[in-house]
């Protein structure tokens, strides 16, 4: 993983902690698009609590692991911002 990647992985994981999962899917799916709440969700285990590989994932959205990659990175991405925002404003 690259450094932004495990930045973002650790936002989220520091935010699943100390949220209510709930409104983390409700953020999720209000701010992303389906393949990125998918690809984020199977990445780490929203679902069925089961973390799944890249290869993992690709397989079952059809895409290439760099496609994966891409959709999770700018999905946290998103979501980092959407609750940065909520902290400053709120």
């Amino acid at each position: 993983l690259s450094e932004e990647e495990v930045e973002h992985s650790t936002f989220l994981e520091e935010l699943l902690c100390t949220l209510d999962e709930s409104l983390v899917n409700r953020r999720l799916e209000e701010h992303l698009t389906e393949k990125e709440v998918e690809a984020i969700s199977l990445s780490f285990g929203l679902d069925d609590g089961h973390e799944k590989t890249l290869a993992e994932i690709a397989l079952v959205m059809d895409l290439s692991k760099d496609e994966v990659k891409t959709l999770r990175r700018d999905g946290l991405a998103k979501l980092k911002d959407v609750f940065s925002s909520k902290k400053e404003s709120g």
